[in-house]
């Protein structure tokens, strides 16, 4: 059994749309679908309902208002599959998208990441996964987590063996990055994770999406996270400490650019001036060496203004492009070159 976990919040707009591709899946008879209303004030709940209603491997659970965080707890909690994996419900997925994961799924194999891709409101495609399919062990998928080039830190493009999620939860005191840091304990507990060359996950890019509304505090979340890994590797992993701080460098570049973005230097100015002065602190080649062309640009950018990395990431889409990745990192990661 392969159990979807689909946290869902006032998502009518988009509910059906993602329900559908899952019910279409070539798959669908070994799935479960577990899909947890965290408190919808719209139609959503009668989405679910009528889904519910009509596939006896579909559960609906109704909740309060936690977040979603919270939400998928609720959802790891009722899951019965062996396999997980997350969908959210503004996305969708092509009718492979399981079984191009599942069938890569050996003894070996604890977790499987595919790709995406990155839907934008001005209809632009950017496709994102690895350039061939390759075993990572613990140290080289850590590695490649914190370089943040091939493996990103996102739960939904990824297959997770139930007994080694175990007892993980997602932090509920995080709703912006909170994937993040549960992906991060889960590398920790692998023998190998597998990647493999294919996009079937839709991820849109709406105006309402987390990364793309309104500035508030809770993007600070994200440099929390990030300081959080940063201080555990270089305890457990310090061979890896450098990638980690290159890895905090990258979440401080984000939230540099989206306060300039939103025009809010003037409500926090003292956070401001500390990520200028830590990007602009960060020296250049030591970037380069520990990152991927991709964030090493866009860090460039962030050093010079604000403005010209917004221009990149939104702009150009360096986002989610691959344009700068370079095609040998993945193998120099699992060959230790």
């Amino acid at each position: 059994m392969i159990s979807v976990i689909i946290p869902v919040y006032n998502a009518e707009k988009y509910l059906k749309r993602c329900l559908d591709s899952l019910v279409g899946q070539t798959m669908f008879e070994e799935m479960e679908l577990v899909i947890i209303n965290d408190g919808s004030t719209d139609k959503s709940e009668e989405i679910i309902s009528s889904y519910t209603e009509h596939f006896s491997n579909i559960i609906g659970r109704k909740t309060e208002n936690g977040g979603v965080s919270s939400a998928r707890n609720i959802g790891l909690e009722i899951a019965s599959g062996d396999l997980i994996t997350f969908v959210d419900a503004d996305d969708y997925v092509d009718d492979i998208f399981i079984e191009n994961m599942y069938k890569v799924v050996d003894a070996g194999t604890d977790i499987v990441c595919s790709g995406f891709m990155a839907e934008y409101p001005d209809g632009k495609v950017v496709r994102h996964s690895s350039h061939q399919e390759c075993m990572l062990e613990k140290m080289g998928a850590l590695s490649a987590f914190l370089e943040g080039g091939e493996l990103e830190p996102n739960v939904t493009d990824k297959l997770f063996r139930r007994d080694l999620i175990g007892d993980t939860r997602f932090n509920v005191q995080y709703d912006i990055a909170e994937d993040k840091y549960f992906l991060f304990e889960c590398l920790q507990k692998i023998t190998a994770l597998k990647m493999v060359p294919c996009f079937n996950y839709h991820y849109v890019m709406s105006e309402g999406s987390a990364c793309r509304k309104q500035f508030t505090p809770g993007r600070f979340q994200s440099l929390a996270i990030a300081e959080r890994i940063r201080t555990e590797v270089g305890i457990a992993y310090p061979q890896l400490l450098e990638l980690a701080e290159v890895m905090e460098i990258i979440a401080k570049c984000r939230v540099y650019g989206d306060i300039c973005r939103w025009n809010v230097q003037r409500e926090y100015p003292e956070e401001y001036r500390r990520l200028q002065c830590n990007i602009r602190g960060m020296n250049v080649w030591r970037m380069a060496k520990y990152s991927s062309r991709k964030h090493t640009l866009a860090f460039l950018a962030a050093k010079v203004s604000p403005r010209l990395y917004n221009l990149l990431k939104y702009g150009l889409k360096l986002q989610y492009t691959s344009l700068f990745s370079e095609h040998n990192r993945l193998h120099n990661l699992k060959t230790g070159g």
